[in-house]
């Protein structure tokens, strides 16, 4: 009986490369989301953004794009992007463990990174429908950029944090069981 999957090599540097393009499709949707932000308050105050090149890559984004079939299409791809880093990181996991000597590693702060940028996806996903008008944050001072930026920023450096640690883990147990 022969195994047919790939080399752990090949499913460690696949779940890595997966990890990278979900950071960087991250920082594209920060910057996105930021100067939809910026945009907003320009259109309406009429005065200068304070980001203004995330305002000016939002506009690029959007330019000759309705702005709602924009931002479906940013949400789809940050998603698929999330997704495969996660399938692909899973393969990896399941490759591994075939391997005989599997030993385990510290999980425990791959596990809290990972919980909690979830935790802050879900809050920066509920964001603007609790800030809406009729959401109940509305009105409260939690819908103003002094709540907004801050939640998007950390959900960036978690995502950061997130597939470093995730990196890491793989290149260090690949490594070691290639020994």
């Amino acid at each position: 009986m022969t195994d047919d999957s790939p080399p752990p090599w090949l499913t460690a540097c696949t779940a890595v490369a997966a990890l990278a393009v979900w950071v960087a499709v991250d920082c594209l949707h920060w910057h996105y989301i930021v100067g939809r932000y910026e945009h907003r308050i320009v259109v309406v105050s009429h005065d200068g953004a304070d980001l203004e090149p995330s305002r000016l890559f939002y506009e690029l984004a959007v330019d000759g794009v309705s702005a709602r079939d924009m931002h479906l299409t940013v949400d789809r791809v940050w998603t698929v992007a999330a997704l495969a880093a996660a399938v692909a990181f899973v393969a990896w996991l399941l490759r591994i463990r075939r391997i005989p000597r599997w030993t385990g590693a510290h999980w425990q702060v791959w596990t809290a990174a990972v919980l909690v940028t979830l935790l802050l996806n879900l809050m920066m996903r509920w964001y603007p429908t609790a800030v809406a008008a009729s959401g109940p944050l509305h009105g409260t001072g939690w819908d103003t950029r002094n709540a907004a930026y801050p939640l998007w920023t950390v959900e960036l450096a978690l995502v950061l944090v997130t597939a470093a640690v995730s990196a890491r883990l793989v290149l260090d147990i690949t490594r070691a069981h290639e020994q």
